[in-house]
């Protein structure tokens, strides 16, 4: 049975529930942005992203107590940050924890029928492991979509990260840092480091990445956390 799970727990085991239907298979859409140039023939078309992506389930399930189990469940989801399906590793970020339960079709007081919906970020991201680099590497990301990545910086005092054409630079480092290019930060143990970083956040182009380390810097571990629309 397919289930679906959020934050890596079974909404269908949890509260017995059935999807009524496999869910669509969504594409995020491009966003362009359109100016008219004095002169210019036709108009200047910029590419400015991708949308966010919405997501539709439909449940039902049978129970003895369906008002109590409706509400439990509303309950649960408040909070959760992903969701996927139970036949892929791949998953979304919910966007801002919006979720949408809508109004339940309860015709048999022993049945239920819903739909939620979800609003999650442009992509699904496929966790492809780490890649411990010691010297300098080639990273292949395979997906058409530029990844923010993470990476963890390992050494002592000055360090120095190569990403392509982007120098990080991390001052007065003890042990290791994390600079993640999702969220924006760099940080020790959820202690910010901002402030000790120069360059831009971790970004792993579409195609081959060239990186290296220096300064005292002993290894870095790169996430390969692919986008794929």
């Amino acid at each position: 049975m397919l289930e679906v799970l959020f934050d890596e727990e079974s909404i269908n085991k949890k509260f017995n529930i059935t999807l009524a239907e496999r869910p669509e298979l969504t594409v995020a859409k491009e966003r362009y942005l359109v100016y008219e140039v004095p002169g210019r023939n036709g108009n200047l078309t910029v590419f400015d992203g991708y949308d966010n992506v919405p997501l539709t389930l439909h449940f039902n399930f049978i129970d003895d107590d369906v008002r109590a189990t409706f509400r439990e469940m509303n309950n649960w989801l408040i909070g959760k940050k992903k969701v996927r399906l139970s036949d892929t590793e791949m998953y979304r970020n919910i966007t801002q924890s919006v979720l949408t339960v809508n109004a339940a079709n309860n015709d048999i007081k022993e049945w239920c029928d819903f739909e939620l919906e979800i609003i999650t970020d442009p992509f699904e991201y496929e966790d492809a492991g780490i890649e411990e680099v010691t010297s300098e590497a080639i990273i292949d990301n395979p997906s058409k979509v530029d990844a923010e990545t993470s990476i963890k910086v390992y050494g002592e005092g000055t360090c120095r990260v190569l990403l392509n054409d982007n120098q990080m630079i991390f001052k007065d480092v003890k042990e290791y840092v994390v600079v993640d290019g999702m969220i924006k930060k760099a940080h020790k143990l959820m202690s910010s480091k901002d402030n000790d970083m120069q360059g831009r956040y971790p970004v792993l182009k579409s195609g081959e990445n060239k990186i290296s380390i220096d300064g005292q810097t002993t290894k870095i571990e790169v996430s390969k956390r692919w986008c794929w629309r």
